[in-house]
């Protein structure tokens, strides 16, 4: 086998391992697309519970305020 044919025979195998390689490519960007989606909606979730771990010690200082008038006012 003389240089031309080594250089012929090397370029064939390239292309495969190219393929190979933008296969994997192609399916990180996919699976990078999906998690990208699962952290999406898991910081919605936590958004979510933010806001009513808001709300709820909002209406608990309420209610503490009122509790204490109460045992003020009982007094």
């Amino acid at each position: 086998m003389d240089n031309r044919e080594q250089d012929n025979s090397s370029v064939e195998e390239n292309p495969s391992e190219a393929d190979i390689l933008a296969k994997r490519i192609i399916s990180m960007e996919e699976e990078v697309f999906t998690l990208k989606g699962a952290l999406m909606k898991r910081n919605e979730e936590l958004q979510a519970s933010r806001i009513m771990c808001s709300k709820t010690a909002s209406h608990l200082s309420t209610v503490e305020r009122q509790l204490e008038l109460a045992m003020r006012a009982g007094r």
